[in-house]
């Protein structure tokens, strides 16, 4: 049975900018060897990552924080020993897309999407465990967040936060990573309520939007042109069906036969070559 999912546009959120957040690794080898030394004293590194869902366009978008023009992530991290995975999450979001302003974010989980686990100390992960592997170095769980109907997010300077549909998403491991491009799959099982103007309800059973301004609504940065005063209604006159009752019968009273049909001679009727009339030059007077 499909999970109701209501999301709202992306119109109805406003983004603004906080100090850049970076990463706690120069590299990805020195993330790996980190990986290798927290292993050794505390085990299996655990983290999470939040899939944020709007509409635009009449199609669902996931939000992304990009870095650089080739990498996507989506929000999230590593969690602390000991600590629990919705509340890891919230605080995760929190330090990634919270607000500055002192007002306390409230996020809500929904449900687990998709589990990953990373068999050694390398990029590669997988949906599930290798047979031959006994201890995995990482496991991320993916989360489905339910937004409010308006929200406030700063993004660091140095990401840029953009909506990709789904469908720009959907086998695109290349472009997104195996775990971004999994996430159509992972939402089939949801059944999407798309809010709009808070008062209709459409349920649905995908080019990237670029948020570049993060001070205020997206789409008010620029005057939209004044509409057209709609044209008049055509006008019609109370004789016009009368008018051509008459123009009709006029015609209908002087239409004649048609043109006349006159037989053409048969082939062997018409003139053949060098049967016609002979004429013989005459001689002019000297």
């Amino acid at each position: 049975m499909a999970v109701p999912m209501a999301f709202y546009p992306l119109t109805n959120y406003t983004f603004g900018t906080k100090e850049p957040l970076f990463e706690k690794d120069p590299s990805v080898p020195a993330r790996f060897q980190r990986m290798r030394d927290e292993f050794d004293k505390i085990g299996m590194r655990r983290s999470v990552e939040g899939v944020l869902l709007v509409h635009e366009h009449g199609l669902p978008h996931v939000l992304l924080l990009q870095l650089g023009t080739t990498f996507f992530k989506l929000p999230g991290g590593e969690l602390s020993a000991g600590e629990d995975e919705v509340e890891g999450l919230k605080r995760l979001l929190t330090e990634t897309l919270g607000r500055q302003d002192g007002v306390k974010q409230d996020w809500i989980v929904e449900d687990t999407i998709g589990n990953w686990w990373r068999p050694n100390f390398e990029p590669p992960q997988y949906p599930y465990i290798p047979p031959h592997i006994t201890k995995p170095k990482e496991h991320k769980r993916l989360f489905l967040v339910q937004l409010h109907e308006k929200a406030l997010f700063a993004v660091p300077k140095n990401y840029k936060l953009v909506a990709a549909p789904l469908f720009e998403l959907y086998d695109n491991s290349q472009g997104y990573g195996p775990i971004i491009s999994s996430l159509p799959q992972a939402l089939c099982r949801f059944n999407f309520i798309y809010i709009v103007h808070f008062e209709f309800f459409l349920s649905v059973n995908m080019s990237i939007v670029n948020i570049y301004i993060h001070d205020e609504n997206i789409y008010n940065v620029e005057k939209k042109p004044p509409e057209k005063p709609p044209k008049p209604p055509l006008y019609h006159s109370r004789f016009e069906h009368q008018v051509r009752q008459e123009t009709k019968s006029c015609k209908d009273a002087h239409r004649t036969m048609g043109f006349s049909k006159i037989p053409l001679p048969g082939p062997n009727e018409f003139l053949k070559k060098n049967c016609g009339p002979r004429y013989r030059a005459t001689k002019s007077a000297p």
